[in-house]
C-alpha cells in the first residue's frame, strides 16, 4: 500500500511539474 501510494504521489509530482514548467516556458516566451 505504502509503495502504491508513494508511486501515485510521484506520477502526480512528474505531472504537475511538466505543467509548471509549461507554464513558465510560456510565460519566457511572452516576457521576449
Amino acid at each position: 500500500m505504502v509503495r502504491g501510494r508513494s508511486l501515485m504521489c510521484l506520477r502526480l509530482e512528474r505531472i504537475l511539474f511538466k505543467r509548471v514548467g509549461l507554464n513558465l516556458v510560456m510565460l519566457r516566451l511572452r516576457w521576449q
